[in-house]
């Protein structure tokens, strides 16, 4: 996307680490890094290349990304297309798809989503394989088909709820050829008779494959929005690009949050064509400086629920590890005094803290609206602790093994 020159890192765990390099072979995002000690694997994707789908949304609904609405159509369909070639050519099913882990891959800079539609060309890769969804507890494991489905339908139903349909004028004759068939057909949740519908809709609608438009697409408002946007998207670049060098050391999910907050001021510079230089100079100014206050106080906030998380973890770990010292001591008889106990919980503390699984909770700013900020952080706790239990039984073991060996030494 426009000016989005910034690394985003995405954190997975997986299961079966064979498979998951056979995967990778076929379907990689960026570059990536498997920590087989935690079984996680680190996603390294330039933005500037990689449009996460969920942000696609985002954008389209703050009139910021610019599609036509035959590109919409033929994204569902590859959407499908991809799910399918995976399974059939590869024998590869992701059982925990997720619109925030689809990615539209661009190797073209001139053929990439921007701020008014132009041709577009990209590839569609997934993350996330073998790894559930710990941001949503209701969440079970889905077919791919069936998940790509629900994508597309809960894609469509927000753009209806939004009143996104691409050309205002057309809006009834959108919902009756286009929005509503699609959706109703996802609902049966038949990928083949869904990937036909769509195909007939495109085929119905005069698809131009060159033009990447369909007949209820908007051509002179195109035409305008590209007329318009080519002369201001010079200043909201700037915006983007200084405003990504200020905070080049902040986490990517810090620049991400602060991006989408700041969508309806970006489009502000996009769709005043009448303002002069300086007065787009005094708006970016203004924007950077929200911006940074904003940056504040995120950052307080993550300190403060970091310190909160920390302290809730000290004493659910701690009693972990009174429970398995309980258990592995039955069979020795060994002295571990307070201090020891003390030192092991504060190590114990500093590694589970520092994991690459809690960053997971850090790979996209919307996990925290599929459930409430307190249920979230439970669940988040919660999840942490399960994930410790190997981590703290392993330290108590190597700390038993130390102690038996200084026992010999002094029998010795």
């Amino acid at each position: 996307m426009l000016g989005t020159e910034y690394w985003s890192y995405q954190y997975y765990t997986y299961q079966d680490i064979i498979l998951l390099k056979k995967i990778l072979k076929v379907d990689q995002v960026g570059f990536v890094k498997i920590y087989e000690d935690e079984k996680i694997i680190e996603y390294q994707i330039d933005r500037s290349q990689h449009l996460r789908l969920s942000d696609l949304i985002q954008m389209i609904k703050a009139n910021y990304a610019k599609i036509k609405l035959g590109q919409l159509i033929q994204l569902f369909l590859n959407l499908i297309n991809q799910v399918l070639q995976l399974q059939i050519s590869y024998q590869i099913e992701h059982q925990y798809l997720d619109v925030n882990r689809i990615w539209l891959i661009f190797n073209d800079p001139n053929q990439i989503i921007n701020v008014f539609p132009n041709k577009i060309k990209y590839s569609i890769g997934f993350t996330g394989y073998q790894c559930q969804l710990y941001e949503d507890s209701l969440h079970q494991i889905k077919p791919a088909q069936k998940e790509i489905l629900q994508i597309i339908k809960d894609i469509l139903i927000d753009f209806k709820s939004s009143h996104i349909f691409f050309n205002d004028s057309k809006k009834n004759q959108i919902l009756k050829l286009i929005y509503d068939p699609i959706i109703q057909e996802c609902d049966k949740f038949n990928i083949y008779n869904t990937q036909n519908v769509i195909i007939e809709i495109l085929c119905k609608q005069d698809f131009d494959n060159e033009q990447q438009s369909i007949s209820l697409d908007d051509i002179q408002q195109i035409n305008n929005c590209m007329k318009q946007r080519k002369i201001t998207k010079k200043y909201c670049e700037n915006c983007i690009k200084y405003f990504i060098d200020m905070f080049k050391e902040q986490q990517s999910y810090f620049i991400e949050k602060i991006l989408m907050q700041n969508m309806k001021n970006l489009v502000a510079i996009l769709d005043d064509q009448q303002q002069p230089q300086d007065q787009n100079d005094i708006l970016q100014h203004q924007i950077l400086n929200m911006s940074a206050e904003k940056l504040e106080k995120l950052q307080q906030h993550f300190e403060s629920q970091q310190s909160k998380l920390k302290n809730n973890l000290k004493q659910s770990i701690n009693q972990l590890l009174e429970d398995i010292l309980e258990n592995q001591m039955k069979n020795f008889k060994l002295q571990i005094s307070e201090e020891e106990k003390q030192k092991l919980l504060n190590n114990l503390l500093d590694r589970i803290v520092n994991m690459k699984f809690n960053k997971y909770f850090y790979n996209s700013i919307y996990f925290s609206k599929k459930q409430n900020q307190q249920d979230f952080q439970q669940y988040q706790e919660s999840l942490i602790t399960k994930f410790s239990t190997e981590i703290v039984t392993k330290e108590v073991e190597m700390l038993i093994q130390y102690k038996i060996l200084l026992l010999i030494d002094e029998l010795i």
